[in-house]
């Protein structure tokens, strides 16, 4: 979803599905007048939406060129392909940075981006990191848990580097060590490292990770965990895809009692799953 301002661009798509797009003017004036900056949001939905950004960046700029533009992004497509291993793949992710450089943006703001590869490519970009949900979400955990002992665990290296410093030292850590087979990239096994002489039956997990397709990963971090005696398990992701809703994290039988995420790319609802304000 796209907005400016306050106010949501939702194109309408003809039958052969283009798009026709209408842009909230009284938003543009009120700029002018106010702070000479408009600043447009995209929740990322699907890539269609980077027609429709462009669309209405240009248009913008047709017509209001004394206005800067400020784009909010909190999740950066294509971050995930950050790298290319054969010359017939795309780097698509920068190509897409490309397309955003192109535009002109005074600012673009983003989230704890997955890969700093991303942040390197897009011109004037600031960084919101993952503290204060993260503090959050610890202090929602510690109410829900009062009698327990929170425990933080980190599913691989890369999210214990990311994100350990923003953890309170009071709080012990583990962590898991991947066993995958790389042909078909199948979690075989996972190893849990670090201070687990504090895991035990009266500890509450709190798992911590920058993004969550269907879950599989911390799914199987909670059954090795869960043989320490743990069996209440709190997950923290800043972008959690839909298809949360098609893995095991949020059935009925699975140890976990809430996720917390931000409205960056989740857009369904489901009573496990508590959104954090951006």
């Amino acid at each position: 979803m796209i907005s400016i301002g306050d106010v949501p661009v939702v194109p309408e798509t003809f039958p052969d599905g283009t798009q026709k797009i209408d842009l909230q003017l009284e938003v543009m004036y009120r700029e002018i007048t106010e702070n000479k900056t408009v600043y447009i949001t995209w929740l990322y939905e699907s890539d269609k939406e980077l027609f429709s950004l462009y669309c209405i960046s240009k248009n913008i700029r047709e017509h209001f060129p004394q206005l800067q533009q400020a784009l909010m992004m909190p999740y950066i497509p294509n971050a995930r392909f950050d790298r290319v291993k054969y010359s017939n793949e795309c780097f698509t992710l920068k190509y897409f940075a490309q397309i955003i450089n192109s535009l002109g943006f005074v600012r673009v703001i983003v989230t704890d981006p997955h890969s700093d590869v991303s942040t390197a490519l897009i011109d004037h970009v600031e960084v919101i990191r993952g503290a204060s949900y993260i503090t959050q979400t610890c202090n929602k955990v510690l109410k829900a848990e009062p009698s327990r002992n929170l425990v933080i665990y980190f599913p691989d290296s890369g999210s214990l580097k990311r994100y350990s410093e923003f953890v309170s030292d009071d709080y012990p850590i583990v962590y898991g060590i991947k066993n995958r087979d790389w042909k078909t990239g199948e979690i075989l096994g996972i190893e849990i490292h670090g201070d687990t002489d504090k895991l035990d039956e009266n500890t509450a997990i709190l798992m911590i990770d920058d993004i969550c397709s269907k879950g599989g990963t911390f799914y199987y971090g909670s059954k090795e965990l869960n043989k320490y005696g743990c069996k209440d398990m709190y997950l923290y992701v800043t972008h959690c895809e839909n298809t949360i809703l098609d893995g095991e994290l949020l059935k009925e039988d699975s140890l976990f009692k809430k996720v917390f995420t931000t409205r960056s790319i989740f857009t369904k609802e489901h009573e496990k799953v508590e959104v954090l304000d951006l």
